[in-house]
């Protein structure tokens, strides 16, 4: 049985949109276009043996590769038992699979991901959509902008295979449409490629040919409704779909006004045996080449080069930091980015305690005095080693220096909105993982660490993917607390300040962060807090969800979220099962800072990184009402270098381009009314 939920309606408008677009531009031709896609294997299992259970063997997994490129080739022999009325149709789809030859480091791989389910966390299977897309999807997908994602397991009442639809653009609907943390398709272990574990009738690699389909655009014949539409002409209409292996001609002069040949039962779309089922048709190819020419998942697979062979090499050594600007007393988790697998890593931190490493990622490097310093890795294997040093690097400042931000995201993260697999809380559950959702969470928080603790929080910058208020009365509260909950967890409420949720629609609206600014400083402890967000239910219209970065950017993860069970982890098994951050961004200022300015129209005025390293000066300002400003930089002979002007906003987050400037001292004044406001920022590149 396939698992595959109904075809969303405005898929089907989108994709006969883009077929009619391309008809009429000559575009049509494209039917004869050749892809050739990579493929990840991701075998989720219980720890057995490689060719036991459902950790099946890697011939088991080439027996389906060569079953789908026979398939979808028009190679496979018994696509001849066509009758023969139906034969001019069968198509050649154009389309070739290879198992991946590079994983997205760049390092060579087999195409096969081996998950042990118990080390990930991951309840024991059969498992069905509801579980398996929110939970483990996002933990091992593997970039769907490079590879088509096959996930390999044991499911749950018969489904043999379920996939999500490819996305498309301006759809009015968008359940079951896939995105970046759930695109592919997944598939019951016995019924995966034709030799191994497998049992028939479902034992010739026809069930993965059958949704790739769907994950490529295609109706099963039946359009999921009696006589429903597939639209494609070239299939006769269908009843219903059919099962085991009739005879043909079936179902002839049907209630849908078939003529004699009956129905086409044997279109790899059915569910028939696999025995039975052994061609797609000429209009099929048409949808799914639109499909491989305009949905964006399918159109970068198509020009993956995953397919070649990474040929082995030294590594090329990076990292990155989890913060750059840090005060006196700070310290700093270090990442190791290199490609080519290295086998030994050599750090050195000047100015930092320890002062080297040979740990792949160091944590609580502490620098104790004020200074910018630089930081080394060597990436070392077999084949040789390289060297990446990056100079101001990591810059500490006095603790009366200026505010700046803290955060959990790290440079190259891919920044993603989770939502909540349609039916995770029986029928029409709705919501998003970082935020409102079915099971009614009731906040959403980051774990903050290494920090100046004679700093103080005055104000958060959120990022909400999803931000709607029900009326002009709605709020949520940005909250700050403490860890002194059983093993560190969120306890005990710091400081609140609530939030109209027009503000978020409106930032959302305008592609802007939301920035909150405490009424009253914040004052936190010497070793860690927590900063997020709560909301209520009081009107179900409203709604918000925080973006987060892809699992296992975080590693791990920091997110955390308050259930009525209590606070958990979202790596938790009792929550997603995976480790990301939310982009939650603490605004921390030393006592009596400048970051709360005290003025009939300024909240907030903050320039920040500072000192900077980078090309652009991030500015953030709140008024108090709408208003006019405009922001100016200086040079330290007070010349005028730069000047951007505003209007009909009450303020956000602006970056200004300092590409042009020089290292040095500058002032940056923000002034609306009558009024005016300089802070200081050093330029240290």
């Amino acid at each position: 049985m396939c698992g595959t939920p109904d075809f969303p309606s405005g898929l089907e408008t989108w994709i006969q949109q883009e077929m009619e677009a391309d008809k009429a531009n000559g575009a049509y031709l494209r039917i004869q276009n050749a892809f050739n896609i990579p493929v990840v294997v991701h075998v989720i299992n219980n720890g057995e043996a490689i060719g036991s259970g459902s950790n099946i063997s890697a011939a088991q997994i080439n027996s389906q590769i060569d079953a789908l490129n026979q398939n979808w080739k028009k190679l496979n022999t018994d696509w001849t038992s066509t009758p023969v009325v139906w034969q001019p149709v069968v198509a050649d789809m154009e389309i070739t699979f290879c198992l991946a030859q590079t994983d997205p480091n760049g390092n060579a791989t087999t195409g096969i991901d081996r998950v042990n389910r118990n080390t990930k966390g991951f309840s024991t299977p059969p498992y069905n959509l509801t579980y398996f897309d929110p939970t483990i999807k996002p933990v091992t997908i593997w970039d769907p902008n490079r590879y088509l994602n096959i996930w390999v397991t044991e499911l749950t009442g018969g489904v043999l295979g379920y996939a999500l639809y490819p996305p498309g653009s301006t759809l009015s609907d968008l359940n079951y449409i896939s995105d970046s943390t759930n695109d592919g398709v997944v598939i019951e272990y016995l019924a995966f490629g034709t030799v191994g574990n497998v049992s028939p009738p479902y034992n010739l690699g026809k069930v993965t040919t059958h949704e790739i389909g769907h994950c490529f655009g295609l109706h099963h014949i039946w359009g999921d409704a009696n006589c429903g539409n597939d639209y494609c002409a070239d299939t006769p209409p269908a009843v219903t779909y059919n099962t085991g292996c009739p005879s043909f001609p079936h179902n002839a002069y049907n209630s849908c006004g078939a003529d004699s040949n009956g129905e086409m039962f044997m279109n790899y779309m059915d569910y028939t045996n696999d025995n039975c089922a052994h061609m797609f048709t000429n209009d099929q190819k048409a949808r799914v080449q639109t499909v491989m020419m305009h949905s964006s998942f399918r159109v970068n697979e198509a020009a993956s080069t995953a397919c070649n062979v990474a040929a082995p090499s030294a590594p090329v050594a990076d990292f990155s930091a989890n913060k750059r600007f840090i005060s006196v007393g700070g310290s700093v988790n270090f990442t190791d980015l290199s490609i080519n697998t290295p086998t030994s890593w050599s750090w050195t931190f000047t100015g930092g305690s320890p002062g080297v490493s040979t740990l792949q990622n160091p944590s609580n490097v502490v620098y104790n005095a004020a200074g910018t310093y630089a930081v080394s890795l060597t990436a070392t294997n077999s084949l040789g080693s390289n060297t990446k040093t990056k100079s101001a690097y990591i810059t500490v400042f006095t603790g009366s220096g200026p505010c700046d931000t803290l955060d959990n995201l790290h440079a190259g993260d891919s920044l993603v909105l989770y939502k909540v697999s349609p039916g995770n809380c029986g029928g029409g559950a709705w919501g998003y993982m970082a935020g409102h959702n079915c099971y009614h969470d009731i906040a959403k928080a980051d774990k903050f660490t290494g920090y100046n603790s004679t700093f103080q929080v005055t104000g958060v910058i959120l990022d909400f993917g999803v931000a709607h208020a029900a009326d002009s009365s709605s709020t949520f509260s940005a909250k700050v607390w403490d860890s002194n909950g059983a093993l560190g967890a969120p306890n005990s409420t710091l400081g609140s300040q609530p939030v109209n949720y027009l503000i978020a629609q409106t930032d959302h609206a305008n592609h802007t962060v939301t920035m909150v600014h405490f009424a009253s400083p914040v004052t936190v402890g010497a070793s860690s807090f927590y900063c997020g967000i709560q909301f209520s239910y009081t009107n179900p219209t409203d709604t918000l969800a925080l973006i987060t970065n892809l699992s296992g950017d975080s590693e791990p993860g920091t997110a955390w979220e308050l259930q009525t069970g209590g606070w958990y982890q979202y790596s938790s098994v009792a929550s997603w099962g995976i480790n990301v951050s939310n982009f939650i961004f603490p605004i921390m200022c030393p006592v009596a800072s400048a970051d709360v300015v005290e003025s009939d129209h300024v909240q907030t005025y903050t320039v920040f990184p500072n000192p900077n390293s980078g090309n652009s000066i991030n500015v953030l300002v709140k008024l108090t009402n709408e208003n006019s400003f405009e922001i100016n930089i200086y040079d330290v002979f007070g010349q005028k270098l730069q000047s951007k002007q505003f209007s009909g906003t009450n303020g956000g987050l602006y970056q200004l381009d300092a590409s042009a400037f020089s290292n040095g001292f500058y002032f940056v004044e923000l002034k609306t009314g009558n009024e005016s406001h300089t802070q200081r920022i050093i330029l240290a590149r």
